[in-house]
């Protein structure tokens, strides 16, 4: 009896020593994620160094990336020759994950497998015809971005800047959207990702936000410009890289309209800081 205890006694030690470490292992483990947590705030981790596993994780981490570009002007230079045009952004976006995508809209159209509006994953590419609505080729890539009540929003550089926009309600889009394509990542060639170049876009993503930051917020669902609209709403504030077609597109009228509400016309040229009619 005298022995049976004493093997208990044992026992009970061993599992003591036996759990202590691992108690220990666990608050390591806590530490280490929590300072990972932290770290998810520059761009170079998100997009080299965080731990990914699975499509959809890095389907949120790209438009995480790409939701810090929002108010950056189309074909900006951000370091070197960054291309930021429709479908450079989105070759650049999977590039920084180590996906090579080509480089013009109708080439990365030819890739993936298409789907239907109602199965949109966050990471699709969207696409759609240019600027001429009665043309039947790829003209625009977008990325979709999420779905909210009954609405699409997507993630892309326009002509008036790097913004999410929505499909729904605006005729420039739905007279123009042709299909979307799902890439299988398996399939992509892959790329070595720069580790230089995404330490250097970081710094100058972080220099762009102490100089005042971007120019436009994403706000809800959709992104508005900051100081570049009268109070009345019925005046906006030429910013660099406007033009009077862009403003049209902004803001759901025409160029004609514009030109008769200001007196000016289509050939006029237009200043930065200039206060022009919209409604």
């Amino acid at each position: 009896m005298v022995q049976s205890k004493k093997l208990i006694l044992v026992v009970a030690i061993c599992v003591l020593l036996f759990l202590i470490p691992k108690k220990q292992n666990s608050t390591s483990v806590t530490a280490n994620t929590v300072s990972t947590s932290k770290q998810q705030n520059s761009l170079f981790n998100l997009a080299y160094l965080s731990p990914i596993s699975s499509r959809d994780s890095i389907m949120d981490s790209l438009l995480s990336v790409g939701k810090l570009f929002i108010g950056r002007p189309y074909r900006s230079r951000v370091y070197n020759s960054w291309p930021l045009d429709c479908s450079g952004f989105a070759a650049y976006l999977y590039s920084l994950f180590g996906y090579d995508l080509p480089r013009a809209s109708p080439a990365q159209a030819l890739l993936g497998q298409k789907v239907a509006m109602d199965s949109l994953k966050r990471g699709d590419l969207m696409f759609f015809k240019g600027r001429n609505s009665h043309s039947t080729g790829v003209g625009h890539t977008t990325i979709f971005y999420k779905a909210a009540h009954d609405t699409i929003y997507f993630l892309h550089s326009s002509s008036s800047g790097i913004k999410i926009d929505k499909l729904n309600g605006y005729a420039y889009y739905t007279s123009r959207y042709l299909f979307s394509k799902r890439m299988n990542l398996d399939q992509l060639k892959r790329v070595p990702v720069d580790k230089l170049a995404i330490a250097r876009l970081d710094s100058a993503l972080k220099k762009m936000q102490s100089n005042g930051g971007n120019r436009t917020t994403s706000v809800g669902h959709a992104t508005t410009t900051q100081n570049t609209i009268s109070p009345d709403g019925k005046y906006y504030i030429i910013k660099k890289g406007d033009s009077l077609y862009a403003i049209s597109q902004k803001f759901g009228t025409t160029v004609d309209t514009l030109c008769s509400l200001n007196g000016i016309k289509k050939t006029s040229l237009l200043s930065i800081g200039q206060k022009i009619r919209i409604k």
